[in-house]
């Protein structure tokens, strides 16, 4: 890197009438100017806590006369300033590869010299979330680098966990000083904590503690900390905690569970109305949580392709490979949903937050007696066996079972997957002549799909 040091003399004199001289290093460091619009290059500037009089300089050094009665002593300072400036300016650029700012450049000098008091420049973790978290919600909704309302709380779930192990070990975990020894500590005092809050004597799925363990590393090297070295080699593989996924704790349901909850109709409880609707909705739609949310806002009406009537309705579904891609699925409408837009005066019901919808869903099939239970193959963080469990049908549903109950039951009809993947994989094309050259627009796919259920004996799956 190129750089160039001169020497600058203040206008007001002391008592003396010397002058205090100021080194300036120029390095090429360039700021945007947001009033200019232009890049507008920044020096570094600091004191050399020399004074000289103006008649004593000749430029950026003592004249011959003041050298010869004064001695070199002036001219020493100066050199051993300037070459302490460019070694601290080397050392910034080799460690954190990159060009420092001026301003912090100074402080560096000055705490070297011992002129200003040493600031640890260290970082709580739980801080550095914590601005990555308030930055983000500061960006416009349509910014590139903004990230959603799910891997925020993705953040928030790991910085509680911090904030939770930071209280019952009596430390304080900060960005440089966080090491292996407690990255490993923080997981196993969670995975305990959580024992005793679910009272699950087995803690923790292994596989979600592995993505708390991957976010806390991407959050990591969000960082750009000053002078602050990361206590953890975050290429290190062994940091990655396995993730080992549950064998068939994924459910559905069948046409005889779903008889069973649209026969549920006389329910005082808000919350089994919104579970009965929104399983009846999600079963006979395939569409995932945040598609339901575009439902509200759309009508049903009568559609025709190749001869073929039915009702159905088009939606907007969130499976776009770019976040702008506007992908859309036209949807039959059968029996069980349009008995139930009858039942709501023809509009789409609206439902809770995920969150609370997972809960409601759970406790409304416990009340219906879906309670049969399922063989389970858990893996467990910090287990070297997975656990074989017998858990009850309503514990393992929840809001995405749609789509599985969907597919399961279409293919239990005899159905083959590309008769309905228009509407479950709408992005995923098996073949390269499907994916350019079928041109079916969405209603005739619909109502192909719709012509070919009505050839089977199924009651529900008819519109």
């Amino acid at each position: 890197m190129s750089t160039k040091i001169r020497y600058e003399l203040e206008s007001k004199t002391n008592q003396k009438g010397e002058s205090l001289i100021h080194l300036i290093l120029s390095y090429g460091f360039k700021e945007y100017d947001p009033k200019t619009r232009k890049d507008k290059y920044q020096s570094l500037k600091i004191s050399t806590q020399q004074s000289i009089r103006k008649e004593d300089w000749n430029g950026d050094t003592p004249t011959k006369k003041y050298t010869a009665s004064k001695g070199k002593t002036l001219q020493t300072r100066l050199t051993k300033l300037a070459q302490e400036c460019e070694h601290q300016l080397d050392l910034y650029i080799n460690e954190h590869d990159d060009v420092p700012h001026p301003k912090v450049l100074k402080r560096i000098i000055e705490e070297k010299l011992n002129r200003k008091q040493k600031v640890d420049s260290d970082i709580r973790i739980i801080d550095h979330i914590d601005a990555i978290i308030d930055a983000n919600s500061k960006l416009p909704l349509t910014a590139n680098g903004r990230i959603g309302d799910k891997q925020v709380d993705k953040y928030r779930t790991v910085r509680n966990m911090l904030l939770a192990y930071e209280e019952g070990r009596k430390v304080q975990l900060t960005v440089s000083k966080f090491t292996e020894e407690q990255y490993y500590d923080l997981w196993n005092f969670t995975n305990e904590a959580y024992k005793v809050s679910s009272k699950n004597e087995h803690g923790y799925l292994a596989s979600t503690m592995a993505k708390n363990a991957k976010t806390l590393r991407s959050l990591l090297k969000k960082g750009e900390f000053d002078r602050s070295k990361i206590g953890l080699n975050l290429n290190d593989k062994k940091l990655q905690l396995k993730d080992v996924k549950s064998r068939d704790s994924e459910v559905y349901l069948s046409e005889k569970h779903l008889q069973k909850i649209i026969k549920a109709d006389a329910l005082q409880s808000k919350e089994f109305e919104n579970a009965r609707n929104y399983l009846i909705l999600c079963s006979f739609t395939s569409l995932r949580y945040g598609d339901m949310a575009e439902l509200h806002d759309i009508t049903t009406e009568g559609l025709k392709a190749n001869g073929i009537a039915f009702k159905g309705f088009i939606t907007k579904v969130r499976k776009g490979t770019k976040a702008t891609e506007k992908v859309e699925v036209c949807i039959p409408v059968f029996k069980p949903v349009a008995d139930l837009l009858i039942a709501s005066q023809g509009r789409f019901p609206k439902f809770p937050s995920n969150q609370k919808m997972n809960g409601q869903i759970k406790k409304f099939a416990k009340h219906l007696g879906l309670d049969e239970l399922r063989e389970i193959e858990n893996w467990y963080y910090n287990q070297s066996e997975p656990v074989i469990e017998k858990i009850p049908l309503y514990s393992l549903m929840k809001c995405h079972l749609g789509r599985g109950t969907f597919i399961s039951n279409l293919l239990n009809l005899g159905l083959e997957e590309t008769d309905f993947d228009f509407i479950t994989h709408p992005e995923k094309k098996s073949t390269m002549i499907k994916k350019h050259y079928d041109k079916r627009t969405l209603v005739e796919k619909a109502g192909k799909l719709v012509n070919k259920i009505r050839t089977t004996d199924s009651v529900m799956y008819k519109c």
